[in-house]
């Protein structure tokens, strides 16, 4: 997948834009299509960002009086081999897609990771929030959002939120980096308003991302 983030902007409108390569919930397949890392796993997420500009990955957050945000396309868990949900999964859940396996990654394991790794070069993250029964709230999106700005605070990670919630892309709008998704590059003209927190993402593949990312 491509993000188009606005590089000029003139009255609103897009002058000169900068593509750049993201990796989908991390780099998956080689170039032979094999599986070689499970889907959002922390193995996934660091091999994308080594071989591309970022990283899209899915966030999802669960609980009632300890919530816990866990980086996760899917609620349950059998998709990627485990007969759990992320409501009783734990960080030693072991998730399957091939013959490949990882374990369930919560948002802030990852981000203790990227920290401690550094990086020399500017990284990408794109965050798409996934509503699950009745969660987000607006208190935790606020929380993600404070999450997120600390960890980005001085290093050369860069992040945005986005998600196919409508509601919750307004409100993370008002605060935070937002993406919107589109078929393609040219369809970005359907934004209303454009500023520097907004990126323009595309599902636009080269041979490269056809090669080794999903």
């Amino acid at each position: 997948m491509s993000a188009i983030r606005s590089a000029i902007i003139s009255k609103n409108k897009v002058i000169a834009m900068k593509t750049l390569e993201f990796a989908h919930r991390g780099a998956i397949h080689n170039d032979l299509k094999e599986i070689i890392y499970v889907e959002n796993t922390k193995e996934a997420i660091l091999e994308g960002l080594r071989l591309s500009d970022g990283v899209e990955i899915d966030i999802m957050c669960v609980g009632e009086e300890k919530k816990i945000w866990w980086v996760c396309h899917d609620y349950d868990l059998g998709r990627l081999g485990s007969k759990q949900t992320l409501r009783t999964a734990t960080t030693k859940t072991k998730l399957h897609d091939g013959n490949s396996f990882g374990y369930l990654l919560s948002l802030k394991d990852l981000l203790i990771t990227l920290t401690n790794l550094g990086t020399d070069k500017k990284k990408f993250i794109n965050i798409e929030i996934k509503p699950h029964n009745g969660l987000p709230t607006d208190n935790d999106l606020h929380e993600v959002v404070q999450m997120i700005n600390q960890f980005t605070k001085n290093s050369n990670y860069h992040c945005f939120f986005s998600s196919f919630d409508q509601e919750i892309v307004n409100k993370m709008s008002l605060n935070a980096r937002v993406g919107y998704l589109f078929d393609n590059v040219k369809d970005f003209n359907q934004l209303k308003s454009v500023n520097n927190n907004v990126f323009v993402i595309t599902v636009q593949h080269n041979e490269n991302t056809d090669a080794m990312l999903t």
